[in-house]
Order: C-alpha cells, then sequence, then structure tokens
C-alpha cells in the first residue's frame, strides 16, 4: 500500500510537471526534466523511484546511473520473466503491481520483489518503485508478534473476569439461597 500510493503520488506530480511545460519542449529536455525531478526524491528508509519508457529505456534510476539511457527490453529474471515487458504491459494497462526475482543489494541474494508502476499522463513513460518480499515479511511479522500479544494478553484478561464473575455470582447465588432458605427454614419450624 505504501509503494503504491507513493508512485501515484509520484507519477501526479509528474505529470503536473511535464503539463507545466511549454509545448514545445523535446523528448530530450523532458527526459531531462523527469531525472532532474525524481532523482532526489526518496521515501521511506529506502525507497526510490525508477521511471522507464514503453520500450524498456531506462529513463532514470537513481540508485544505478549507469543504467540511464540503456534499454533493458529483453531483460529477464532468473524465472525467465521478461521484466521491464511486464513493468510496461502494467504501466499501459493503467498501473498496478507486478512480482518479479531481482537481486537484492542488502543481502546478495535473488529474492522476491514486488514493484508497482504507473503511467506519467501525457508522455510515454512510467514510474515505479519497489519493495523485496524480505522487508514485507518483516512488517508481517512484526505486526504478528504484535497481535499474538495482544491475543495472549486479551486471553489472560478474559481469564481474569471470567474468574471474578464466576467469584461474584458464587457469592450472589450463596446470599440468595440464604435469603430464601432462611424463612422458609423458619416457617417450617413454625410450623412444626
Amino acid at each position: 500500500e505504501r509503494i503504491s500510493n507513493a508512485t501515484e503520488v509520484m507519477a501526479k506530480n509528474l505529470e503536473l510537471i511535464v503539463a507545466s511545460q511549454s509545448a514545445d519542449i523535446t523528448q530530450e529536455e523532458l527526459k531531462i526534466l523527469l531525472i532532474e525531478e525524481n532523482d532526489p526524491v526518496r521515501y521511506g528508509e529506502a525507497g526510490y523511484f525508477f521511471i522507464y519508457d514503453y520500450e524498456g529505456n531506462t529513463i532514470s534510476q537513481p540508485t544505478d546511473r549507469e543504467l540511464e539511457g540503456t534499454n533493458r527490453w529483453n531483460e529477464q529474471d532468473p524465472r525467465g520473466k521478461y521484466l521491464f515487458r511486464e513493468l510496461s504491459k502494467t504501466a499501459q494497462g493503467g498501473g498496478g503491481f507486478v512480482e518479479y526475482y531481482y537481486l537484492n543489494p542488502n543481502t546478495g541474494q535473488e529474492e522476491l520483489k514486488y514493484g508497482y508502476v504507473e503511467p506519467i499522463a501525457g508522455t510515454n513513460y512510467f514510474v515505479g518503485s519497489g519493495t523485496y518480499a524480505s522487508i514485507v515479511n518483516g512488517f508481517l511479522e512484526t505486526a504478528q508478534e504484535s497481535v499474538e500479544a495482544i491475543k495472549g494478553n486479551t486471553l489472560i484478561i478474559l481469564g481474569i473476569v471470567f474468574g471474578a464473575a464466576l467469584l461474584v455470582m458464587g457469592i450472589l447465588i450463596y446470599f440468595i439461597a440464604d435469603n430464601i432458605s432462611k424463612p422458609l427454614k423458619a416457617l417450617t419450624e413454625k410450623m412444626a
């Protein structure tokens, strides 16, 4: 959700920047503008955005500037998925998530990655971002630990409340029974 929201906001910002330019801006000037706007933008601890055209040409890749200007259309992930073809197709369809395997620079391992892409309206480009499954799983594990702690505390509280309720009910039953049985005992004694 964080990735999709951030990417959608970035696509809208880039769209507004592009729309504010004069109609006679060249494609090269547009690329430079997009790079200048995208490169310094970060979100979260390590989030960044990439920009490609629909033919797989790298427009902006802040973490690896050497890729800018290269075509990655035929690049496949370790499982044989044409990564940039999938990203392009998803962006042309209005945007969305694409799952693929990619080298995680933090672990040095190929890992499942969740990418989100969004078209930049008024251009032939799309912007995207992604995160690795290990990061998502870390958030899920933390959330699951919190849920388990809450569940454990809730069971303890319910046990205490149930025990207290049983004790109060027992005392009430004793007093009610005593209040009913004393007059009956006295009546029985008088009758005898």
